[in-house]
């Protein structure tokens, strides 16, 4: 981590080695850390009265000077001193992690030394000579050393109020009709193989012995199934089963995703009826492969149906509240921010849009739930998964990289995607350091 060795104030780390305080580079006086650094004024000249029209005021690069003694407490390590200090100041082509701790704040910086002076005095020849160096940090703004990190999923309502109310199929019209996209089955290790164009039938096909099909549903109650309450009844209807001779299964989860109890079929059964178990809180629905199938076979039709038709009980369950695909990043410094932000699929066309400002982030690009599309705001790129430049996906809406800011105080975003293809598993994170003049 960046500014690990740094405990105290009157400390400096950079280039892995720490000056300052309780070092034997002591240090004398740091210019330019407080100061404000050299501002472009584009501020244009009244032609007719006096003044000026107020222009921008843009930073420029700032520098650093410190200058310091080395006191080595032994005057054998002198010349080791020396040659770690030389090693650490060389000048460098990218600029480097700086961390400075004055007046109880740790701030960092990316700089290099553009300037190192170190006179071969008397004081040099005795072992305790005085020098200085120079930083030029191209952005002139310092930073928190600990990066702030906030997020969220896709706009997700309320469930509100948990009436039983009548029994009804509670799996999506994919599911239900063996259809779409692949996520909503998995298996493990990827056996059973499950195939199809994500928008026709699904196809399964058990390559060892003892494989299992799950039908998948994202539980606010964790990754196990529907949520179900204990005495509720329950009924696992498949055309799958019957077709492979396999078992249908039911799985019975309690809080903390705890294993409770297994209710299983006979061999090519394609119905389980149960009454879900007392502390049961989630339901996986399976069918397991008894035998090796030479050729794959579509999923088929399937329904899950849950329900009591008793209405509320006491006490009142009012569900897992809901997300608001809204994020509040707070840059607690008096400088502007460039935040990076990542989009995490599955999802269709990602928008990120500055409330206050109008500001927006929007890229017409489809991610799968392994992809992360990756916005770097100070540098203007955006990568897929690391590796793949994607800018050219920015929509019109979309405004230049380096110009969505975070100002200091709180900027309120709203996280969006083509509607049509809605997923809540999709998320955006938003990752950034207070920034300080």
């Amino acid at each position: 981590m960046a500014g690990d060795l740094v405990t105290q104030d009157g400390q400096i780390q950079f280039g892995g080695v720490l000056f300052g305080e309780t070092t034997e580079y002591v240090g004398d006086q740091l210019t330019g850390w407080d100061d404000l650094p050299d501002l472009d004024v584009g501020s244009v000249p009244m032609p007719t009265q006096h003044g000026a029209w107020p222009g921008a005021l843009l930073a420029g690069v700032r520098e650093l000077q410190w200058d310091f003694t080395v006191l080595p407490d032994d005057l054998a390590t002198f010349p080791q001193l020396l040659a770690r200090l030389r090693a650490a100041t060389a000048p460098t082509p990218d600029e480097r992690d700086l961390v400075v701790q004055l007046a109880g704040a740790r701030r960092l910086m990316r700089a290099r030394v553009i300037r190192r002076s170190l006179p071969a005095d008397r004081q040099y020849t005795r072992g305790e000579p005085s020098g200085s160096v120079v930083w030029q940090c191209s952005d002139p703004r310092r930073y928190d050393v600990t990066e702030a990190v906030t997020g969220t999923a896709l706009p997700a309502r309320e469930p509100g109020l948990g009436w039983s109310g009548a029994p009804g199929n509670r799996m999506s019209a994919g599911q239900t009709a063996g259809t779409g996209p692949l996520y909503q089955w998995w298996s493990e290790g990827n056996d059973p193989a499950i195939t199809g164009d994500g928008t026709g039938p699904a196809s399964v096909q058990a390559l060892t012995e003892g494989g299992e099909l799950v039908w998948a549903f994202d539980n606010p109650n964790g990754d196990y199934g529907w949520p179900v309450k204990g005495g509720e009844p329950v009924t696992f209807t498949n055309a799958l089963a019957p077709v492979v001779g396999g078992v249908t299964v039911l799985n019975w989860w309690g809080a903390g995703n705890t294993f409770l109890d297994q209710t299983t079929s006979l061999a090519g059964q394609g119905t389980v009826s149960v009454v879900a178990p007392v502390g049961a809180v989630s339901v996986q629905p399976i069918v397991n492969f008894l035998t090796v199938m030479a050729s794959p076979v579509p999923i088929g039709t399937a329904s899950l149906t849950i329900g009591t038709g008793e209405g509320v009980a006491y006490p009142l369950d009012w569900g897992t509240p809901g997300s608001t695909g809204s994020v509040s990043p707070f840059n607690r410094g008096d400088a502007p921010a460039h935040p990076v932000v990542e989009f995490r699929g599955p999802v269709v066309r990602p928008r990120l849009t500055q409330t206050e400002t109008g500001r927006v982030l929007e890229y017409d690009i489809s991610l799968a739930e392994s992809d992360v599309l990756t916005i770097d705001t100070a540098a203007g790129t955006v990568m897929l998964n690391g590796t793949a430049s994607r800018i050219y996906t920015a929509t019109r809406a979309s405004h230049p990289e380096q110009t969505f800011t975070l100002e200091p105080g709180e900027t309120p975003m709203a996280f969006r995607c083509a509607s049509q293809f809605y997923d809540p598993a999709a998320s955006v994170t938003v990752r950034w350091r207070n920034a300080y003049w």
